[in-house]
């Protein structure tokens, strides 16, 4: 309820319904007689004794806000000014404490105080958020809200999440196994079990967020026919492209970004390279112009099964792939068609790889920018309305975008804010 013509509110609090509670009432009834004033508690009884009480023997009249019985008492003035829904100043008067004011602060504020101290690791005291009850709650949901962030951001830039018992060789095994996106299903499911926690309002919003990184797994194709005959309904592809290739690009991009926020332009530049490789892999088939089918050896002896063929050759390294993308729709006189082949011959010089050169900023950042407008000049041309790039990449980000202040008020309010009802007096 919002009370636009006042410039303060005040409350009390009714615990019981004692003789000194009932005199303490009418006299911040008294004082407070010609200002807005409210007295609040969870008992209707309670209520109506300190009432009667004030009318019949110092005939005032006064405001309540009647709350539900879950409510606690202690917690009310966290969320006053989500009852009174204003922004108004609003002022607790304390029967306990002879009439002391106390000025109340909106909940929203110490949220984002707190919020900033949890991320940064530091504790929480009651001088951040004085109700010890409310302290461990917005601790709790920040610090899972935190968990679940670092496990998404670990799947783009951190360490594998396989033990390393596990047989690398058989992981690695075809160029085809490459798409099953092995590392991103098993940090999905370790993700899920972080969506337990109790607190439904949490739980919906990590689960929310499992729905959009589980959103393109039926994309992900169980055979290479999947993505090679277009004669046949396939959920891999899309407009003809596919999609597990524009996919991968994507967590590549991402995976980029990422690293340059986290001060590591040397794999940003490495992930930017992989953004455009994935990318032509996927309209190499796309064009007819690559395939996966096994290789064999001039002796006619199986060399690889699933292997990515150009003409029936295995190509070793992206450049030969490069140049054959740029072969088709005249994609070599796009305007950064050499701006990228630069990049990519210079991935090879690269303290990370061959070389004893390190990537700056400034240079990574020209190559994303330079592969993001390549890669939608040839979504464009080559008519992919159904499932463009960008549309995945917008998916994608959303998911180390994380609402803290959101989630925890929302999380708070569902735990702690029930019902309440306002009597206001009518003047006489």
């Amino acid at each position: 309820m919002r009370f636009k013509t006042e410039k303060e509110i005040y409350f009390s609090i009714l615990h019981d319904n004692s003789e000194d509670t009932k005199l303490s009432a009418a006299a911040a009834a008294d004082k407070y007689k010609d200002k807005l004033f409210f007295l609040i508690s969870n008992s209707s009884s309670i209520i109506e004794d300190n009432i009667d009480y004030i009318n019949s023997n110092f005939n005032l009249r006064c405001n309540i806000v009647l709350l539900d019985q879950k409510w606690l008492l202690d917690i009310v003035p966290f969320f006053i000014h989500d009852i009174f829904n204003n922004k108004q100043k609003i002022i607790q008067v304390l029967l306990e404490n002879n009439l002391e004011t106390k000025d109340i602060f909106p909940s929203g504020d110490l949220i984002n105080i707190a919020i900033g101290k949890t991320i940064s690791g530091e504790s929480l005291d009651e001088n951040t958020i004085e109700n010890p009850i409310i302290r461990d709650q917005i601790s709790r949901i920040v610090r899972t809200l935190i968990v679940v962030q670092r496990s998404i951001i670990k799947y783009y830039i951190g360490e594998s999440v396989f033990n390393p018992s596990i047989n690398i060789s058989n992981r690695a095994k075809t160029d085809f196994n490459g798409l099953k996106l092995q590392e991103y299903i098993t940090s999905l499911q370790n993700i899920q079990k972080l969506g337990n926690t109790g607190l439904p309002k949490l739980d919906e919003y990590i689960n929310n967020k499992l729905i959009t990184l589980k959103r393109y797994l039926p994309i992900i194709p169980n055979t290479p026919n999947d993505i090679i005959d277009k004669t046949r309904p396939s959920n891999s592809l899309h407009d003809g492209f596919p999609t597990i290739y524009k996919l991968l690009s994507c967590l590549q991009y991402k995976s980029a970004l990422l690293s340059m926020e986290y001060n590591n332009p040397n794999s940003a530049f490495l992930h930017s390279i992989r953004t455009i490789e994935t990318y032509i892999e996927g309209f190499l088939i796309y064009a007819n112009v690559a395939t996966i089918s096994d290789y064999y050896n001039r002796r006619g002896v199986l060399s690889e099964k699933d292997a990515f063929m150009i003409n029936n050759n295995k190509l070793s390294g992206f450049g030969k792939k490069y140049a054959s993308a740029g072969d088709v729709n005249n994609l070599k006189n796009h305007k950064f068609y050499v701006k990228i082949r630069e990049m990519i011959d210079l991935r090879n010089k690269l303290y990370l790889t061959h070389g004893d050169m390190k990537a700056c900023s400034l240079l990574t950042k020209q190559s994303l920018y330079y592969i993001i407008d390549f890669i939608n000049y040839i979504d464009n041309i080559s008519n992919q309305r159904s499932l463009p790039w960008k549309k995945i990449y917008r998916d994608i980000d959303k998911s180390v975008k994380f609402d803290f202040y959101g989630v925890t008020k929302s999380s708070l309010s569902h735990i702690f804010i029930h019902k309440y009802i306002f009597q206001l007096n009518s003047p006489q």
